[in-house]
């Protein structure tokens, strides 16, 4: 969605500044499919921001070894 997407780009710069790698996927794309590329690439952590995300200024952050989520706040 165009409204995720400066959002979206804030996240990314922050976590490449941090020295991760950084795949940022933009637009409608079935979850499944989105872990399934993830997993392929050797992601180790997956992020996402919905509509749900967006109003409570967060993003959804699941580790893809463990299987445990949690929030993080997303830069202004």
């Amino acid at each position: 969605e165009a409204e995720f997407r400066p959002a979206a780009v804030r996240l990314a710069t922050v976590l490449r500044g941090q020295g991760q790698s950084v795949e940022l996927v933009l637009g409608k794309k079935k979850l499944r499919r989105i872990f399934e590329d993830a997993e392929h690439a050797g992601a180790k952590k997956l992020y996402s921001i919905g509509s749900e995300e967006m109003a409570r200024g967060v993003a959804r952050m699941k580790d893809l070894a463990t299987g445990e989520e949690s929030d993080i706040p997303l830069p202004g």
